[in-house]
């Protein structure tokens, strides 16, 4: 019996010592999750614009709690979308809150850097003159 309350009483002592760090991993995949879904959203715009596809340009909106893939010159004057509801825990900051890119050679009307942040974690996406999109 008193083998039992001591393998218990170790096991509680793992878990409240683990339980904390697996949180915080679990959070900091969450943003690398998003990140990334949010550069192949901004690489599908692009490449749709470059490709002349619908003969439109293409772009991306970022919003509280979402990020939108819009076909058109502007996010106002949208013709299609597509919505992604991201964790209301992650926040948008920088320069950027809209990006379209031009048919034909996919230049970006906006450049600069969308920051991603979670807890005291960030992440950030560079847009560049050329259309480079960096994840740094």
């Amino acid at each position: 019996m008193v083998e039992i309350l001591i393998v218990i009483a170790i096991l509680a002592f793992l878990l409240v010592l683990l339980a904390p760090s697996g949180i915080q991993f679990y959070r900091t995949q969450q943003l690398d999750t998003v990140t990334e879904e949010i550069v192949q959203a901004l690489r599908k715009a692009q490449l749709n614009s470059m490709s002349v596809k619908s003969d439109s340009a293409f772009g991306v909106y970022f919003s509280s709690g979402q990020y939108v893939l819009f076909r058109g010159n502007s996010y106002l004057s949208r013709d299609q979308e597509e919505v992604f509801e991201i964790l209301n825990d992650i926040s948008f900051s920088g320069d950027i809150s809209e990006v379209v890119f031009s048919k034909l050679n996919g230049d970006p009307n906006n450049i600069g850097n969308l920051i991603l942040t979670l807890d005291n974690k960030t992440k950030t996406i560079n847009i560049n003159s050329l259309g480079r999109i960096n994840l740094e």
